[in-house]
């Protein structure tokens, strides 16, 4: 099977906050149009790259435009993780930059960019930036333009690998001396088109990554002083470069030699006929399968929506050194299992917005299920939630920890005299100050009788995650949203995002986990017409029960404080029973690596089966998704000692009955580690710990038991040993089991 990288190239915006929905039926109709491309070619999209015009004559407010790349990313499968922007002409807020000082710093950039803004004074430097202050604040909301490799606004670099190829992404603000003379094509404005190429050299220095330049001005505009050497320095990258601002398309190959040519993408404005052109997007497709990309091209015509035309197959020479590295791997069982995204962190905007969605985007007459510790963010759309629980017969349920159960905030929650109302309390935690305010806000919902309902519940406990679900009504799928969030920043959470293809998929279990919890004797507050509330003070008092019948044994932030320790690997290996399993998926698993002579001698003397099952060591250009990882440095060490070290102690045994030692690689970093243990009891045990990007003593834990043949811990190994089904491992013994 081949590997595609497919990037969405958008441009031209032109978005007026004060008539947003001007474009509303051209980017709508695109939305569909990309979700029917994705589902009838079966593929994943990788990137959406929009080239500058995000708004309107310098307009501040950025909500608009925020809603609608939302929107278009969610039907095209992305997330804001996924989106890199640059500014252009029309982001510059000029009424921000006083005109005398305006044009001098502009005469002075256009000579050398970095230096001279370098020798900005304050005041000269304090006139020039506000002009960038709104373009930058948003685009910062976007991970991939977080990082910028200058002093001066609105430029970005990113590194990313998708599908196995590396890419260096390169934002250039060709808008950056966009002064009073800024106005059509003649020689005297295209001296005012400033790239920057110190700045973009040193993008270019990239270890062999594929370049992806994107600019808002095309290669034509840039001032003559620099465009030759720009465009030889870009042939011999073999770099693709993204534009807009002509609003028209384009596509053009520069350069004379073989494996040294510069490939150019021009793109129509989103905004199209407004802007003396036809409305425009363009699709490319990178594939192993293929030597020249392709390109996918629709327009749009008001009568018809968009069109396409035959897709264009690009004879740039400068693929056939990238796509090598573009390798033809399996279809991980995670994408099968309907894995949308995960990731280390969101921001506030990110995290929130993501409630409003889920309230628009659900279908009538569905349940709407979230789960948290005080629900203070999504209190505050209590207004939305009232009218889609009245006009969309929404049926809500919302757990939260019980007000009721909040212990006295002149007591140390810890010291015996409140220790009833949770079982692992955190010491000033914002929570519980937060639970009465949501309380309150979610009083003020009105159900009008024979609409939907309100359910909500009190947790006895914390939980160490947020959990959304809803129906889709474009697709009538289930969606749903888990996010770590005990003890840890707001903004450092890792996040799952899923997809229910299956009654027993991973979303499907998830939900079924967190529904569980609410139960009736925690039913705070119910209205579906006529509303109840129940005082669960007396309740409060006594010991919340772990939920033995879900097989939770303990939670927990960190792996201090609990009942079953995962750090405690020594113990665990000798307390496993004669035949009894260790079965474990994670990045790096190097913890395990030091006790391999004790992991060895239980599978030899006891006949111990342990499955393994890390990030693929074999796959040299693996990155993980949290920059800095410590599993990149530690997958290494952990395969060089399962294989020299360990491996050799069972072969020296070959001679002896024993069990079965795997180590399966999986060409992806799972988001959690998941260990599943025979207890010395014979009782199988297992926890599951989100770890990506987080400090081990940060990390919540969950813990089970097996209780029946159909509880949490069942569905918990069914997803995890599914991500292994048709894998071969990359060690074993004895090697014919």
């Amino acid at each position: 099977m081949s590997n595609s990288v497919y990037i969405i190239h958008l441009s031209d915006l032109h978005i007026n906050p004060d008539e947003p929905d001007e474009i509303g039926p051209v980017y709508k109709n695109l939305c569909q149009k990309i979700k029917e491309f994705k589902d009838q070619k079966g593929i994943r999209l990788s990137l959406l790259i929009i080239s500058g015009d995000l708004v309107n004559k310098g307009a501040e407010n950025y909500r608009p435009v925020g809603k609608i790349i939302d929107e278009i990313c969610f039907f095209s499968g992305l997330t804001r993780n996924h989106v890199f922007l640059v500014p252009g002409n029309h982001d510059v807020a000029r009424g921000k930059c006083p005109g005398y000082v305006y044009n001098g710093v502009i005469q002075k950039l256009k000579r050398d960019p970095i230096n001279e803004f370098a020798k900005l004074d304050k005041e000269a430097k304090s006139k020039f930036t506000p002009g960038f202050e709104a373009y930058s604040k948003f685009a910062e909301s976007f991970p991939l333009n977080k990082s910028n490799p200058s002093d001066l606004p609105g430029f970005a670099q990113a590194d990313m690998e998708i599908s196995g190829l590396p890419i260096r992404l390169c934002g250039l603000n060709t808008a950056l001396v966009a002064g009073p003379d800024d106005l059509g094509k003649g020689d005297k404005n295209l001296k005012n088109r400033v790239l920057g190429r110190r700045i973009l050299w040193k993008m270019l220095n990239n270890d062999g990554r594929l370049p992806i330049v994107v600019s808002h001005y095309p290669i034509s505009w840039i001032h003559v002083d620099e465009r030759k050497e720009v465009i030889e320095r870009l042939e011999a990258s073999n770099a693709i470069f993204f534009n807009g601002h002509a609003h028209e398309p384009k596509v053009d190959i520069m350069g004379v030699k073989k494996n040294h040519e510069l490939l150019v993408l021009g793109v129509g404005s989103l905004y199209g006929m407004k802007w003396q052109g036809r409305n425009h997007c363009q699709i490319l497709e990178l594939s192993s399968n293929n030597s020249s990309p392709l390109l996918h091209e629709w327009f749009w015509f008001s009568e018809f929506g968009w069109r396409g035309i035959e897709p264009l197959e690009i004879n740039w020479s400068g693929w056939e050194k990238f796509r090598q590295l573009l390798r033809s791997f399996d279809t991980p069982p995670s994408h099968q299992s309907g894995l949308i995204d995960i990731g280390k962190g969101r921001t506030d905007e990110e995290r929130t917005s993501y409630y409003p969605k889920a309230i628009e985007l659900a279908a009538d007459s569905t349940d709407l299920i979230i789960l948290g510790r005080s629900m203070i963010d999504f209190s505050s759309f209590y207004g939305s939630i009232e009218r889609s629980i009245n006009d969309k017969k929404l049926h809500v349920k919302i757990g939260l920890l019980d007000e009721n159960s909040l212990p006295n905030k002149k007591a140390i929650p810890n010291n015996g005299k409140n220790k009833s109302w949770i079982e692992k309390p955190i010491p000033k935690d914002w929570a519980m100050d937060d639970v009465p305010s949501s309380m309150a806000r979610f009083r003020r919902i009105k159900v009008s009788p024979g609409t939907g309902s309100l359910e909500i519940y009190g947790l006895p406990f914390y939980l160490s995650h947020s959990f959304i679900a809803y129906t889709n009504k474009n697709d009538n799928h289930r969606y749903c949203l888990e996010e770590a969030g005990m003890a840890l920043d707001k903004d450092k959470r890792p996040f799952i995002e899923l997809k229910a293809v299956s009654d027993d998929s991973y979303a499907s279990s998830l939900e079924s986990l967190y529904a569980s919890l609410m139960t009736p004797d925690r039913l705070l507050l119910s209205d579906n017409g006529q509303r109840i509330e129940r005082d669960t003070t007396q309740r409060a008092k006594i010991i919340a029960p772990k939920a033995d019948r879900l097989g939770l044994v303990d939670l927990s932030v960190g792996s201090t404080d609990v009942e079953w320790d995962v750090g405690r690997i020594p113990e665990h290996i000798e307390n496993t029973p004669e035949k009894g399993e260790i079965f474990i998926v994670g990045r790096s698993l190097v913890r395990w690596t030091t006790y391999h002579k004790q992991l060895a001698d239980a599978i030899i003397e006891r006949r111990v089966k342990c499955t393994l099952a890390i990030a693929d060591p074999t796959i040299s250009t693996l990155k993980s998704l949290v920059n800095g990882d410590f599993a990149e440095t530690d997958l290494p060490t952990c395969w060089k000692q399962f294989r020299e070290n360990l491996y050799p102690i069972l072969e020296k045994n070959s001679e002896r009955p024993m069990g079965l030692f795997e180590l399966y690689g999986i060409p992806a970093y799972v988001p959690d580690t998941f260990a599943s243990y025979t207890g010395p009891d014979r009782v199988r045990y297992c926890t599951l710990e989100p770890g990506i990007g987080v400090d081990p003593a940060e990390r919540p834990i969950l813990y089970f038991k097996q209780v029946s043949e159909n509880d949490i811990y069942t569905s918990l190994n069914k997803i995890y040993r599914g991500i292994l089904k048709d894998r071969k491992p990359l060690l074993r013994y004895p090697r014919n089991q």
